[in-house]
């Protein structure tokens, strides 16, 4: 990650904490009512157990918005040239979810595979008397990841992890040490995701990038330097 982010990302990121924290000091959820068990007994041939189940056991399909930022360090003489931008980020998202281990009335462990694409932040540059002018420049990203969590009958506590491909960049004079325009990551994340229905969810996620550290070339010089990115999102996403 960045040794520094922008001012809007750690602001994101503190959301996401807060939020999750808050819904995990929760006490644990009940599966629900005897009354909506009895209700959703009389419309379905399956116990209130694995329908709780079911609600979460599936091939899923939607779209997110939210707030996505990018940001680099180069080593300069005197410290790190920063350049960070932000904008607002949409993504299309798809996956399918395992349930594992159940405890009947209560809840149980889920894990899946998620995919997702969407646009990052445009082109921003600084300028330093050792460096000069630098740009970093970035349109779109993809990740295909991992999520396990726990899941109740409506809520869906989870963490992320797995890879992200990126056309993130940075150059010196449209120079760059990245010769084939694709840069692969780590993508690191926690969610929370609520069932509105059996079909419909809806969620909040905050997700870091991190595509590590190697050299430009500036001035005749190598200069280490370092790209990541962020986003912090709401979605909503239709179980088939």
């Amino acid at each position: 990650m960045l040794k520094k982010q922008s001012a809007h990302l750690k602001s994101a990121y503190q959301l996401a904490v807060v939020i999750g924290v808050v819904l995990m000091a929760e006490p644990l959820m009940q599966s629900g009512s005897k009354a909506q068990a009895a209700d959703l007994l009389k419309k379905e041939d399956k116990s209130y157990y694995q329908l709780n189940l079911d609600r979460w056991h599936k091939t899923y399909a939607g779209v997110t918005l939210g707030v996505g930022a990018i940001g680099s360090q180069v080593d300069d003489r005197n410290g790190d040239l920063e350049n960070n931008q932000g904008s607002v980020s949409a993504s299309a998202v798809f996956g399918y979810n395992f349930g594992l281990v159940s405890f009947e009335g209560n809840g149980h462990w889920v894990i899946g595979l998620e995919g997702d694409i969407g646009n990052l932040s445009g082109k921003t540059s600084e300028t330093s008397a050792n460096l000069g002018t630098v740009t970093l420049d970035a349109n779109w990203i993809a990740s295909a990841r991992l999520r396990a969590g726990y899941a109740w009958e409506k809520l869906f506590l989870y963490g992320t992890a797995g890879i992200a491909i990126s056309d993130i960049d940075l150059s010196y004079k449209g120079k760059t040490s990245n010769d084939d325009d694709l840069r692969a990551g780590l993508a690191l994340g926690l969610g929370a995701e609520w069932a509105m229905n059996d079909e419909w969810t809806a969620r909040l996620e905050g997700i870091s990038y991190d595509f590590g550290e190697d050299t430009i070339n500036i001035n005749g010089e190598s200069r280490k330097r370092r790209l990541g990115a962020g986003t912090i999102r709401l979605g909503v996403t239709r179980n088939f």
